[in-house]
């Protein structure tokens, strides 16, 4: 049985304008993923895995990029669904850029969804991106503007595979 752990440092900007944006508007709850952290997961985020898998949240110390922590998540089988976890809520308006800044590090071999979706069903995907994980923090810019408007949306991070994020 191959352990596996994802380290994830988040850095979350949503911009409504490009003043905005400049000034670093931040939208998002605990977007660096820092303390507290209740049964292994940031305030503000939730663990939303789905299939079948063995999942395990933890807060990183070791190696962070910025700040004191960063989001880990260690997966220990997988043999179907999802390894997810996901911000709290948000609301996006259509055609308004969004831009959203992720530090990311470990070894998944195939790209990581990271999407701007509904919370709930149908699962509506606004903006929604493909990302390469490498062996060392590499930042991963996403922009793009929304193509729907949706009062409770959230940033959901996604792998599918064993490895680390």
């Amino acid at each position: 049985m191959k352990e596996v752990v994802l380290r994830l440092c988040l850095l979350l900007r949503f911009a409504s304008s490009a003043v905005a944006y400049a000034a670093g508007a931040e939208m998002l709850e605990n977007g660096g993923l820092e303390g507290p952290y209740a049964e292994g997961v940031a305030s503000g985020w939730m663990a939303n895995c789905y299939g079948s898998n063995r999942v395990a949240f933890a807060e990183e110390t070791d190696s962070v990029h910025v700040g004191a922590s960063a989001q880990r998540v260690t997966c220990l089988s997988f043999a179907s669904g999802g390894v997810q976890f996901h911000s709290s809520g948000f609301a996006v308006e259509k055609g308004k850029p969004y831009t959203l800044t992720l530090w990311l590090k470990g070894d998944v071999k195939r790209p990581v969804t990271v999407c701007i979706r509904k919370r709930g069903e149908p699962y509506t995907a606004y903006i929604r991106r493909a990302v390469r994980i490498r062996s060392v923090w590499t930042p991963a810019v996403i922009m793009g503007e929304a193509s729907g408007s949706d009062a409770d949306c959230c940033v959901f991070v996604n792998f599918a595979e064993a490895g680390t994020m």
